[in-house]
């Protein structure tokens, strides 16, 4: 595929004076959420929810209480949903952070939950709240059973549940992650917004991100070029482990062992996975950056791809699966022999349908050396999550095709939005493996 790599210095230039743009999430916003919620509380026979904490990509939280705490999971630990009365939140674990909830109130970031409860959320708090409401004979929603959190939900699930069993034995619960995802999944105008603006900054950064890939920088370079443009802007990038190998990759952990920063080097290759939110919204880039011409093998890889990125525009469109999505785009690897690591592709914001990953890891061309150094059972085959799930106008997806020889990785993609007729690019810069001078 010829048009499989890019040249830095014909690379697009994004419009950066849109990060000048600060949108925000209103009150209609919060009526138009929580009634979706009700109505599908309704349809189930709950009275109430409860929505377990999650990871970064699968908390559920933030959507019933817009408000985005400055630590992992970022929502609230746990929250009371009704379907009748004011919800409860539980705060972050330390008291000290009643000073963030009221100083950010004083600057103007509402909290749609209005009885903050900080350092509780106890099994034995759950009784009394339900105890408090007359909640004790009925059927309640359980909302936590995400991708990226499923032991700890669970095992916070059971301990929660057997305790409210024991002081209620008329309660009953019932898994609603399915449904209660199914409404997050569909964006509206506001929502679609920030999201839009996440992918422009993780545009900006790629350009940042291209920039710094010269040989003599280290990848600690790399890290400030595109983290530093974007802070000012309201957006809140991830640092993530940036890899310079000969052979690419995930990214080896040398800050958090306190080593030097490797050095790029003509011939490597610059890859890394970005994350840019703004307010709970985020989006996703993947980057590959070759430091002077590909070998045949890396532009092959490159190629392959490239041709499941255009394949997974090609089709993604309102009523089709997901597993329909995955299909297509695994199959220019699966032709040629390639293993991948990553998924090709899941659902943004929140992350419910992903893609198998290592698909081919163990094989005759999969990750060399692996199969004498780990003998995990079930590294290789991680089952597609949701393939069932249709498609809708108004879903985020990133696309992150890859493909892999040996040890050889290459890693492209951008955040793509359903639109009423098919779908809408958000990136292009980290769509193509990028060619820079040596």
């Amino acid at each position: 595929m010829k048009d499989a790599l890019a040249q830095s210095n014909s690379l697009p230039k994004p419009d950066r004076s849109k990060l000048l743009e600060y949108p925000t999430l209103s009150l209609k916003e919060r009526d138009r959420r929580w009634g979706l919620i009700r109505k599908m509380m309704e349809e189930n026979d709950v009275k109430a929810l409860i929505s377990m904490p999650g990871g970064p990509w699968d908390d559920p939280s933030h959507y019933l209480t817009n408000f985005v705490w400055p630590l992992p999971g970022r929502g609230a630990h746990m929250v009371f949903f009704p379907l009748q009365g004011e919800p409860i939140a539980f705060g972050v674990f330390h008291l000290l952070y009643v000073d963030v909830l009221l100083k950010s109130e004083a600057y103007g970031i509402e909290s749609w939950v209005k009885d903050w409860r900080f350092a509780q959320g106890s099994p034995g708090d759950w009784v009394d709240i339900l105890k408090e409401r007359g909640l004790t004979n009925c059927r309640i929603g359980i909302v936590g059973n995400g991708q990226h959190s499923r032991r700890v939900q669970i095992l916070v699930a059971n301990a929660l549940t057997n305790t409210i069993k024991a002081a209620f034995p008329n309660v009953s619960f019932v898994d609603l992650w399915d449904p209660f995802v199914d409404i997050i999944l569909v964006k509206d105008q506001e929502e679609i917004a920030m999201f839009r603006k996440a992918a422009l900054a993780l545009e900006v950064a790629s350009e940042e991100f291209v920039n710094a890939c010269k040989p003599g920088n280290t990848v600690a370079d790399v890290h400030n070029a595109y983290m530093s443009v974007l802070l000012p802007y309201g957006v809140d990038i991830n640092r993530t482990e940036v890899s310079s190998e000969p052979d690419g990759g995930r990214g080896i952990l040398w800050s958090g062992n306190g080593m030097k920063p490797p050095v790029i080097q003509k011939g490597h290759l610059v890859c890394a996975e970005l994350f840019g939110y703004v307010g709970a919204l985020h989006a996703q880039v993947q980057l590959t950056v070759s430091v002077g011409e590909p070998t045949a093998e890396k532009e092959k890889l490159s190629a392959l791809a490239r041709e499941a990125y255009e394949i997974g525009l090609k089709i993604l469109r309102p009523g089709i699966t997901f597993g329909e999505l995955a299909e297509a785009m695994g199959e220019p690897n699966r032709r040629e022999g390639a293993w991948h690591l990553s998924p090709f592709a899941h659902t943004l914001n929140i992350h419910a349908g992903v893609t198998n990953i290592t698909e081919g890891i163990r094989g005759p061309r999969g990750f060399t050396g692996v199969n004498e150094r780990l003998h995990m059972k079930f590294l290789e085959g991680k089952e597609i999550e949701r393939p069932d799930l249709v498609m809708k106008e108004g879903m985020g997806l990133q696309f992150e095709p890859n493909a892999c020889y040996g040890r050889t990785y290459v890693n492209i993609g951008g955040n793509i939005l359903v639109t009423k007729d098919g779908c809408e690019e958000l990136n292009k810069i980290p769509t193509r493996m990028v060619v820079v001078p040596a």
